[in-house]
């Protein structure tokens, strides 16, 4: 029964790499590809209670895309979805100067964010 398993989950992983390579996937970004990016994050906080950390992360990790499919340009939309202890980092009065600043510019180049 386990080799069974085994063989289904290989032959299962092999259709899903056969498909990424067959369907002829390329960055949205290209000239030659001009589709824009939707893009959407999700964060509920910190497992260890260093929320601020990981918004701080998080939001590094959203500019990071960003500069990496070429800029605004090449985004149709970018979501921000937070819940949970994830709301923390978030809330206006006390809000950490770094996670203001990130959001902020984020914020008005074209980030949503949804709670």
């Amino acid at each position: 029964m386990r080799n069974r398993a085994r063989m289904l989950w290989t032959v299962v992983l092999l259709a899903v790499g056969a498909l990424a390579l067959g369907s002829g996937a390329e960055a949205s970004h290209l000239k030659d590809n001009p589709k824009k990016h939707k893009i959407v994050y999700h964060f509920n906080g910190d497992d260890a209670g260093n929320h601020v950390k990981k918004a701080n992360a998080v939001l590094g990790n959203i500019m990071n895309h960003v500069k990496g499919v070429g800029g605004w340009d090449n985004i149709e939309s970018l979501v921000l979805v937070i819940h949970g202890d994830g709301v923390v980092p978030f809330i206006e009065q006390g809000m950490d100067p770094e996670v203001r600043k990130r959001y902020e510019m984020l914020a008005t180049s074209g980030l949503k964010m949804g709670v």
